[in-house]
Formats: structure tokens, C-alpha cells, sequence
């Protein structure tokens, strides 16, 4: 189970902060006390995807992200994950969340907290040798097969995996998109297989800011520094949220 932000705005003043906190929740998760089923930490690598009115900046690494130093960015967009695996899946650095994938009408850059089951997804698209691939990818692939705006790709994405049991655990999904013309679009949602038990650990939260907005894991709100002062609100199990 992973933790993860994704930013819109006028956040630089605020980045390094929210970066101290993503360093502490690395190392040792505030709500991992909710259940001995949740992790302790969140070691299994790290990575982000920062857009700026002339750049894309995208890294990933499968160091710890406590260990890591503060990456310099502006305003603009910013997608932050660090990692722990779930089950057997792949470790390195080519398995570091975000994902990213090039197709006709853009590029998609996916970051998830959750288990896809990768087998039942490949099966559907013809893949093979899914078990060498994270399962995020596998369902990034799924979702840029889809038809339509990137909206309704998302939207279909979750229908579809709700509908042929795609969902192991859970669906939380940040994903940025650019389009041809360079314009970006960021999306969050929540939703979980009907197996799983939902609980705070596993719920996103809307966070405004007077500069800046912003979905944040559970563990963040956690620490004074993200709320106070600002408007928080709950996501809603499976809709589609874009800042």
C-alpha cells in the first residue's frame, strides 16, 4: 500500500514542507497502527512527475524516499508517490510509481495505491508474460486502450474493472494527462473491490489552499501542517475528481 499527492497551482512556497512529511510518512507511516495489515513504512521507491509552463521533469528512483533529497520545482503541476509493494510485484526503479505511457492523443503519467489483478487485466488485452510487469502498468495499458476523452477513459476504466473483477484491493488513482497541444488535465479517484473493507487508511482527501489545491493519501492529513488553515474534504468512493 502506497502513499501519494498530486498538486495544482501556486504550491512552491509550500513544497518543502509537504516534502518533510512525505520524508516522516516514508519512514514510518502514521496510521500503519490501524491494523497489523498495513505498512510500516514506505521504502519500496519513489518518484514524481512536476509539469511547469515549458518543462516536464520525471523521475523515479527505488531508493527510499527518507533518504532522498528535495527536488527544486515551481508551480504548476506535481504528482509525488512513494512506494510499498504489494504482495510479489516487481521492485527496482523501473517499477517505481509514476507510470508513464505515450499513446495517440497524449501522455498519461499514473500513479496508484492498491493491487490490480494484472493476470485477469493481460488476459483481456492479449498480453504476455504479465507476472514481469507492476500491475499499475498493466492497468495503464487497459485504460489507454480505452475510447474516448481522457475523462471518460478513466470513468470506463473503473466501470469496467469493477464489472470483471480487475480490482484486487484497491483504486486509488492520481493520473496527469497532456494532450497533443501540451494542455495538462489531473484526476484523482477513489474506489476498491466490494471484497475490501474501506477504512481511512484507504480514503483520499480534497485539500484547498489560498495558492494552490491539492489530493493527498490519508497519512498526510496526519499532520497539522497539511490542514490547518485550509478546506479539506473527503473524496467520494468512485467519482472522478479533476483540480
Amino acid at each position: 500500500m502506497c502513499r501519494m499527492f498530486l498538486l495544482k497551482g501556486g504550491f512552491k512556497e509550500d513544497f518543502s514542507t509537504l516534502f518533510s512529511i512525505s520524508k516522516k510518512i516514508s519512514e514510518t507511516d502514521p496510521l500503519h497502527y490501524i491494523s497489523d495489515s498495513f505498512p510500516k513504512n514506505h521504502i519500496d521507491g519513489w518518484g514524481y512527475v512536476y509539469f511547469s509552463e515549458n518543462s516536464i521533469n520525471y523521475f523515479r528512483s527505488m531508493e527510499p524516499l527518507y533518504k532522498s533529497y528535495e527536488p527544486s520545482v515551481g508551480n504548476g503541476y506535481l504528482l509525488l508517490h512513494m512506494r510499498n509493494r504489494s504482495g510479489q510485484e516487481p521492485v527496482g526503479v523501473g517499477n517505481s510509481h509514476p507510470f508513464h505511457l505515450s499513446a495517440r492523443d497524449g501522455d498519461y503519467y499514473l500513479a496508484h495505491n492498491g493491487h490490480f489483478n494484472k493476470k485477469k487485466i493481460s488476459d483481456y488485452l492479449g498480453i504476455m508474460d504479465s507476472e514481469k510487469e507492476n500491475d499499475t502498468l498493466v492497468f495503464l495499458r487497459f485504460l489507454v486502450s480505452l475510447k474516448g476523452e481522457i475523462n471518460e477513459k478513466i470513468k470506463d476504466s473503473i466501470k469496467k474493472s469493477l464489472e470483471m473483477d480487475f480490482i484486487d484491493s484497491l483504486a486509488n488513482l492520481f493520473l496527469a494527462f497532456v494532450d497533443k497541444n501540451g494542455k495538462i488535465r489531473a484526476f484523482a479517484i477513489s474506489e476498491s473491490s466490494p471484497y475490501l473493507k474501506y477504512s481511512l487508511y484507504d480514503e483520499l482527501f480534497m485539500v484547498e489552499d489560498k495558492h494552490w489545491k491539492g489530493v493527498f493519501s490519508s497519512s498526510y492529513l496526519q499532520f497539522k501542517e497539511i490542514f490547518e488553515n485550509r478546506t479539506v474534504d473527503r473524496l467520494r468512493k468512485g467519482i472522478l475528481y479533476e483540480l
